[in-house]
């Protein structure tokens, strides 16, 4: 996979007071043999202050993409993903009050499909807690490179379908002393063609792929917190926990293979200026995937414990110690595919 990206914003105020920064990205996909999976994306943001208290933004963003499989039995699929999107919105700030009311117009693959765009935050002393809320809205482009990077076991797509997605949220960020920042949100997803990985079975795979099958409309009730204790570029801790609830499946039995509770940790300590320990902690646990004979079946959740060291021999040019997976747990996010036991690797990294 490769990735080329450029643009160029302005520095300095023009007659009109807009600002604005235009960009480009080309993406270039290939498995070798088995696809091709092309795409061009063109953002184009803009804003312009209305007084002091007010701005309004619009935002374009056209996103282009061709798919081809290569020597796929019992044919090849062609497939293009195409989402255009225009997102205005009147944004107001003072002290107190931050409000963005807007909306999200998109055109998914040639279907127009409005959706909401709005969310603000009251300061309640001086940033020390915020309460915050909102409905936003977004379109998950499926593509395979996309899909590949959560499950890399997943097999050729015979088409490319997308995620409407929709959020109604709301929560609270606080700051407790000048380290500790914490924040807890609780969120209703309502998701449109959602994609869930199943295991494949038929004469040629028995289980070691993934193929996607899709459930036409669902929800989600997720939960989720977060605390972070920072001493500025010396010390970072931070951990999460989220919890999801599915709910509203027709197509699938379950929501196979999503996880009900995950919770993450991670350690940044520079101890020299050029010594750096980290450490990273990830717990889930189980769901359910299904069998051949179409049952569902649990798989197990785990924690997964790994520290390392950084050094930086020149602001370019330095070497790493990871040692991963310490537990030694032999557990299996994707069935069939259990991870690596206690490992260690350790290279060279430069910077470029």
């Amino acid at each position: 996979r490769m990735n080329f990206s450029a643009g160029f914003r302005n520095t300095k105020k023009n007659s009109w007071g807009v600002n604005y920064n235009p960009n480009v990205k080309v993406t270039i996909f290939t498995l070798a043999g088995k696809l091709n999976e092309n795409g061009v994306s063109l953002n184009l943001p803009a804003d312009k202050k209305l007084g002091d208290l007010f701005t309004a933004k619009a935002d374009i963003s056209v996103d282009l993409l061709h798919y081809q499989t290569r020597n796929l039995e019992p044919y090849n699929y062609i497939a293009s993903n195409n989402v255009i999107k225009f997102s205005p919105s009147l944004y107001y700030k003072t002290d107190l009050l931050k409000i963005n009311g807007g909306a999200n117009l998109f055109f998914n693959r040639g279907k127009f499909i409005p959706l909401p765009n709005v969310f603000g935050e009251m300061n309640l002393g001086k940033d020390k807690f915020i309460i915050q809320g909102g409905w936003v809205s977004k379109i998950q482009r499926n593509t395979f490179s996309y899909l590949t990077g959560i499950n890399p076991y997943l097999l050729p797509l015979t088409d490319q379908i997308n995620t409407v997605e929709s959020e109604l949220y709301g929560g609270i960020k606080s700051t407790l002393g000048k380290h500790i920042l914490f924040s807890a949100k609780a969120s209703l997803f309502v998701y449109k063609d959602y994609l869930l990985f199943v295991n494949q079975y038929d004469s040629v795979e028995i289980g070691n792929k993934f193929a996607m099958s899709p459930e036409q409309s669902m929800g989600n009730f997720c939960l989720h917190g977060d605390m972070s204790y920072v001493i500025r570029d010396v010390f970072q801790l931070t951990a999460g926990i989220t919890f999801n609830g599915y709910t509203g499946l027709d197509e699938n039995l379950r929501a196979w293979n999503t996880v009900p509770v995950e919770c993450n940790a991670k350690l940044r300590w520079a101890l020299r200026k050029k010594l750096i320990v980290k450490s990273d902690f990830y717990f889930f646990a189980g769901g359910k995937y299904r069998d051949a004979s179409n049952v569902a079946r649990s798989f197990n959740g785990a924690a997964d414990w790994s520290v390392g060291l950084d050094y930086k021999f020149k602001p370019h040019f330095g070497a790493f110690l990871n040692l991963n997976n310490i537990f030694d747990n032999k557990y299996e996010r994707w069935h069939n595919y259990p991870v690596y036991g206690l490992n260690a690797l350790a290279g060279v990294s430069f910077q470029f």
